[in-house]
């Protein structure tokens, strides 16, 4: 009767706090239906939109530009064939389906994640899963570093909130492959794993650094343990290899390096692992110690069931340290910074996953050095902690819930995203950056030869104007202009 209570009150909790999650994206989606393409949404995407205005082939248009991108510039050629297919290019009403697409990969591959490591490799419950999936993802869209670029500008969303996701797909398939029985299920897993690394190998940097880095774990455990999976992880951890190969020598690396100034390996990795620790301490706040605490109660009714052995806490928190600090080095070594808001965005993601890790080992480790004494047996169904917190857990998570509402409140109420685009809905500030966009738009598919605009005056704070330039030569100048097939652009000058 206990265990059916406790299963009655752990499947509540996951429905509020799914329930809790959809409501919190409603005013994020919302704002997606006034947000415009931006920058490099135009210079990538120019040649797809000539295709289509004029009926030519879209795969020959999406093939040159991976191609002209692929020799003068950079080398991630998947990415490249991601950017030139932003909605806007079909038809500038598509573009609010932006935020769906990088919302809903972040949301099925956190989701994904979790309930393959709980509910197939852990053997646990299912809603289990959904709570922390839940609390990760409420975290990681309320307070993440750069909102604009994280889920509104297709380009900068695409290279890193989506490819980061592609990821954790990839590797949770990996790991479905190493539970689940020989058949057609495996197979598919398999062949879409394939797939994944094919995309992922020919994306960013920084996350194609941290794939490696686990798949190649990945596969020398399962040789390690001779697992009948192993030479299906090894296949496809060669064709990611491949892919990413193809990534890293291209021409137009060479080109980019000649424009940007980067660091050497040995002061991009010890950097790294500097700016690593000063985010972490930066992130861990309030909202971030209540998730602590809330993986940690999860973790004792979770561990005590688990037959994997945690007998190296130390090593596997500095393991989990170095590998989220890895993802930074790429950047450093090219072009001597972390990343801008966008690629920050992914070692945030990434940072609960750090934390979920180090604090679920630690409660392993020390139910074991509690039990390692006694009857296994009685110690896993022992009462004690676990019987506390499934008597108080409604309690627990009321005052959880009132402890962060306070502080959201007092310190960090304006800072979260679905505040922000309340806000801006309620104030008129996202009507008034939609109209005075297509007021522009309309000059620009109205116009020819050389053109003087406005940018847009009234930006919500997750937007972003045009950034043109009083210079026509800008590059953000000329990339609305080839795609507008238009001489030059210019901005007009502030009247005086």
């Amino acid at each position: 009767m206990k265990k059916h209570d406790h299963f009655n009150r752990s499947t509540i909790l996951a429905a509020f706090l799914l329930v809790a999650f959809c409501f919190s994206l409603l005013p994020i989606l919302y704002a997606g239906f006034f947000a415009h393409p931006l920058a490099d949404d135009y210079s990538y995407s120019s040649r797809v939109h000539h295709a289509i205005a004029n009926g030519d082939s879209l795969l020959s248009a999406i093939a040159e530009t991976v191609s002209y991108t692929y020799l003068t510039w950079q080398g991630t050629f998947s990415a490249t064939a991601i950017f030139s297919v932003q909605p806007a290019a079909v038809s500038s009403s598509l573009y609010f389906l932006t935020p769906w697409i990088m919302i809903g990969f972040l949301s099925f591959s956190t989701f994904f994640f979790f309930e393959t490591i709980i509910k197939k490799i852990l053997h646990s419950k299912t809603s289990y899963g959904i709570i922390i999936s839940c609390l990760t993802l409420i975290l990681s869209i309320q307070y993440v570093p750069s909102i604009n670029q994280a889920f509104y500008w297709f380009n900068g969303s695409s290279y890193y909130t989506l490819f980061y996701s592609l990821s954790l797909i990839y590797l949770t398939l990996l790991l479905r492959m190493r539970s689940a029985p020989a058949g057609k299920k495996k197979s598919f897993d398999f062949v879409l794993s394939l797939i994944l690394g094919i995309i992922i190998g020919g994306g960013n940097y920084s996350t194609a650094l941290i794939t490696a880095e686990l798949v190649f774990l990945l596969t020398v455990i399962a040789f390690y343990k001779r697992s009948n999976d192993r030479w299906l992880i090894f296949v496809s951890f060669i064709v990611f290899l491949a892919a990413f190969t193809i990534n890293i020598i291209a021409p137009g690396n060479t080109v980019r390096a000649d424009v940007v100034t980067g660091l050497s390996p040995a002061v991009a990795i010890a950097q790294s692992l500097l700016y690593a620790l000063g985010k972490i301490c930066a992130w861990t706040q309030v909202p971030q110690m209540i998730y602590i605490l809330s993986v940690a109660m999860l973790s004792v009714f979770i561990v005590p069931h688990c037959t994997a052995k945690f007998n190296k806490p130390i090593l596997a928190i500095i393991f989990a340290y170095l590998l989220f600090a890895s993802q930074l080095t790429p950047p450093l070594y090219a072009m001597s910074s972390i990343g801008s808001g966008r690629q920050v965005n992914i070692y945030y993601y990434s940072y609960y996953l750090l934390i979920s890790f180090s604090v679920f080992y630690l409660c392993g480790w020390l139910h074991q050095r509690l039990t390692e004494n006694g009857d296994p047996k009685y110690a896993s169904n022992r009462p004690g902690l676990a019987l506390l917190i499934r008597k108080n857990l409604w309690a627990i998570t009321i005052v959880l819930c009132i402890i962060m509402g306070a502080n959201a409140y007092e310190h960090g109420l304006l800072q979260l995203t679905s505040f922000q685009t309340t806000k801006a809905a309620l104030d008129g500030t996202l009507a008034e950056y939609d109209k005075e966009y297509y007021a522009i738009e309309e000059k620009l598919n109205a116009g020819s030869g050389n053109l003087v605009i406005e940018d847009i005056k009234t930006v919500p704070p997750f937007f972003s104007d045009l950034d043109l330039s009083e210079d026509p030569e800008y590059w953000t100048n000329k990339a609305l202009a080839n795609y507008y097939e238009l001489e030059s652009i210019k901005k007009q000058p502030p009247q005086r």
